[in-house]
């Protein structure tokens, strides 16, 4: 609820005091605490995934220009800017709305210190894990992009292929991809085959970052222990609202014959591509599920020491 939510932000945001009347009021504050708790590790988790995206997708750009074709792969400006404005917040937003897992309650929380943003190392395990995740996701669509872009050329372009880069015709059904994207004639191409495989490399790069954001919902958790879908709703239909995004995307882009001129094991790299991402993501959480542990486990020393310390100098006293 609304107010409910609003309640938890200013718990928060500022210091409280509670004034609780009897055993039944003192009962609603572990409900309270567990609310915070979710709240607050629902917006650090989405926060982790909105600039893994932003890593992934400048990434993504920049291997644009070290592309093994000739020519330089074409990034659609306006498919860019609906990645970036509305795909990437539509599960942002609903990833913080998350409800708490089943062990928020039982893990002592780092120390609120202003002065600390990160703890030893922390910092640069977490730019470590976010680099690592967003590679495989900047990478993938490269690959898929050259598969698309030679047999596009292949469909649309005889001629030109006929007469700038000695294929002839009746050789060019025995030719594949591989030679197709390495003729020197096509370093200044912009035909419908070079802006149409650059909007199915969009289109593979945004699936695959949507597909990602299962492993984001829960930072640590594997996905056999939390299941994502099932946590957060909001975040399941943002999911799905995006990804219908996708051939709405492509059905206003493509030239007409694009997906009958693309072999059949490109469809297979493309569906197998954002679970290869999502796998290595996974991989990567599970190294840094170690180091977590272990954090925490530190934490709960720190606390039950301090704790003992305590009640040792009240009986003392």
């Amino acid at each position: 609820l609304s107010e409910e939510v609003s309640f938890v932000s200013h718990i928060a945001s500022h210091s409280c005091i509670f004034n609780l009347k009897g055993s039944c009021s003192i009962s609603h504050l572990p409900g309270i605490v567990a609310r915070g708790r979710a709240s607050l590790d629902a917006v650090t988790f989405a926060s982790l995934f909105v600039v893994t995206a932003c890593i992934s997708f400048a990434l993504f750009v920049l291997f644009c220009t070290f592309s093994v074709a000739t020519v330089v792969p074409f990034v659609p400006p306006l498919g860019s800017i609906l990645f970036v404005q509305i795909v990437i917040p539509i599960i942002g937003l609903t990833m913080s709305m998350t409800d708490g897992d089943s062990d928020s309650m039982n893990r002592v929380p780092p120390k609120n210190d202003e002065s600390i943003t990160f703890a030893p190392r922390e910092g640069r395990r977490i730019y470590l894990c976010a680099i690592l995740r967003a590679l495989p996701v900047a990478i993938a669509p490269q690959l898929l992009y050259l598969i698309s872009f030679g047999e596009l050329v292949l469909h649309f372009e005889p001629l030109l292929l006929e007469t700038e880069c000695s294929m002839p015709r009746n050789q060019q059904a025995s030719e594949n991809w591989t030679a197709v994207i390495r003729c020197d004639a096509l370093r200044n191409y912009s035909g419908d085959a070079r802006t149409s495989a650059g909007s199915l490399m969009l289109a593979d790069f945004a699936l695959c970052v949507i597909v990602s954001s299962v492993g984001f919902v829960f930072k640590t958790n594997p996905l056999k222990s939390d299941r994502p879908w099932e946590q957060n709703h909001a975040w399941a239909w943002g999911t799905i609202v995006s990804i219908i995004l996708i051939p709405c995307y492509l059905s206003a882009t493509l030239a007409g014959g694009v997906l009958s001129a693309l072999p059949w094991y490109y469809y297979i790299l493309a569906l197998l591509a954002p679970l290869i991402c999502l796998a290595i993501g996974e991989l990567v959480k599970q190294k840094d599920l170690w180091h977590e542990n272990r954090a925490v486990m530190m934490r709960r020393l720190q606390f039950e020491t301090r704790s003992v310390v305590r009640r040792t100098i009240f009986v003392i006293t």
